[in-house]
């Protein structure tokens, strides 16, 4: 299916997909993406789309052992670990107007979440996203490098998962890194 090209990676999915998730009731989706950016040159966006992809995906045995995972049915989010450290920034206003929208506590911290938005995920585990009101959410491009609703996006997942009764975890691969 063919999803409107708006809202970088988080639009498509969370507006442009979720009749087709919620149709054929899926239990566990995987977000992936290019990792184009315009603002990230020499490669990077390219190293650190292959780091994610090999890490969450991988070969046949890689991508079973990750989805494995979600045999435990507590799992509501898996997402690569990262050793490269992304606080809250300038993202404090998006955050906080989204936990009010999907009426969760506010969040202090974003210590850990899915850095370049890859991950697997339980879809009960962040239904609440799949509501919210596209034309209240998506801004026009170009989007500055920090402090919008698309990475406000990105850094509340893992709150979200543990607020409707869920945990994540991290996956590393051996000799991946970006």
């Amino acid at each position: 299916m063919l999803v409107e090209n708006i809202g970088r990676d988080s639009g498509p999915l969370y507006f442009g997909l979720k009749e087709i998730i919620k149709e054929n009731n899926y239990e566990v989706i995987g977000h992936f993406h290019s990792k184009k950016s315009r603002d990230i040159n020499d490669g990077l966006g390219d190293n650190w789309r292959k780091f994610l992809m090999e890490t969450l995906i991988g070969d046949v045995d890689s991508a079973k052992s990750v989805l494995s995972l979600f045999n435990d049915k507590k799992i509501g989010l898996v997402f690569a670990d990262d050793n490269h450290v992304v606080d809250i920034g300038q993202n404090r206003e998006y955050l906080d107007k989204l936990c009010n929208r999907i009426k969760m506590p506010y969040i202090n911290e974003t210590e850990v979440f899915p850095v370049g938005n890859m991950f697997w995920v339980r879809v009960n585990a962040i239904k609440e996203l799949f509501s919210l009101d596209q034309d209240e959410i998506l801004e026009e491009e170009p989007l500055p490098y920090d402090g919008s609703y698309m990475h406000a996006l990105e850094r509340i997942t893992p709150s979200l998962v543990e607020s409707n009764g869920y945990t994540f975890t991290t996956v590393h691969k051996q000799g991946t890194r970006w």
